[in-house]
């Protein structure tokens, strides 16, 4: 999907529209499904990296806040 093609506008005006009308919680997990939907218009294997990389990113974000807790828990 060409960012100059009336697809491209179409989906852009559904994506910000229904971005601003969805409680702020949900904003999140919208432009997550979103991102996935527009980079699977490339190539599917693209998905899957962006899949591993959030995935990892996420695993590591919450080892970092259990190590947070314990050096807190330590003083």
């Amino acid at each position: 999907m060409q960012f100059n093609t009336l697809a491209f506008f179409i989906f852009f005006s559904v994506c910000v529209g229904t971005y601003y009308s969805v409680p702020v919680k949900n904003k999140k997990w919208l432009l997550l499904v979103y991102s996935v939907c527009f980079y699977s218009c490339f190539s599917y294997s693209a998905v899957i990296g962006l899949v591993t990389i959030a995935f990892v990113s996420w695993i590591g974000g919450k080892v970092l806040e259990r190590v947070k807790k314990k050096i807190i828990l330590m003083k």
